[in-house]
């Protein structure tokens, strides 16, 4: 596995770029973002997200504010471990080349999430979720423990079908514990968009599967 040390050293005297060396170590692009690359060597059982790789280069001189955000999410999610619907991240990384700011960051390799999950949780559980963060805060109401306790103002039976039906979907695949952790982590990230001016960004593509079947939030946010 390619180590941070090994990255620099082969990268800053072979590579042009960060999306040719990495292809050249033998890693195959997973995806990417507004600002990162995903990679994959085969073989290995994580993944690499590498941030900075989208933009100008030329023009990056300091971390972004996508960068720090993006900190701050590893970093959430290193401090609640014991979470089942956050990724496991390792290895985070600062590094220079040619000037400009780049990080790297190990995350645990998930598989995509069936689509008809992928359309409940973001028509479903994450709107409802940032919906209630929002009538939370503009109608001064306290938040209450228990998912069944909330008042579902905004869903009409018959406009917002779909979305009770997803609700109803997830509860039956996670079990009442599980679904009402899983909306609270949804409206505590909410909160977090909120008081950063980060936009929340759960669409079923932030979405993936870890083997046992939890589904896991990846990418929760948009500068």
């Amino acid at each position: 596995m390619l180590t941070f040390k090994e990255f620099l050293c082969e990268w800053s005297t072979t590579s042009k770029g960060v999306n040719a060396h990495m292809e050249k170590l033998g890693y195959e692009r997973l995806g990417k973002g507004v600002d990162q690359t995903a990679w994959m060597k085969p073989g290995e059982d994580s993944i690499i997200k590498i941030f900075g790789t989208s933009w100008n280069p030329s023009k990056r001189k300091k971390h972004s504010d996508g960068h720090l955000m993006f900190k701050w999410w590893a970093d959430y999610c290193k401090k609640n471990k014991s979470n089942p619907f956050l990724p496991k991240f390792d290895g985070w990384e600062a590094f220079e080349f040619d000037g400009n700011k780049y990080l790297q960051i190990r995350m645990e390799q998930l598989s995509s999430i069936p689509t008809d999950v992928g359309t409940a949780l973001e028509d479903g559980l994450a709107y409802w979720g940032v919906q209630r963060n929002k009538i939370y805060r503009k109608d001064g109401i306290d938040k209450v423990k228990n998912f069944t306790d909330r008042d579902p103002r905004g869903f009409e039976v018959g406009r917002d079908r779909n979305r009770i039906d997803g609700i109803a979907q997830l509860m039956m695949l996670l079990g009442e514990k599980k679904f009402d952790l899983l909306f609270k982590t949804i409206e505590e990230l909410a909160e977090v968009g909120r008081e950063n001016n980060w936009d929340i960004d759960l669409h079923k593509g932030n979405f993936m599967y870890r083997n046992d079947g939890t589904p896991v939030i990846v990418d929760p946010f948009v500068v």
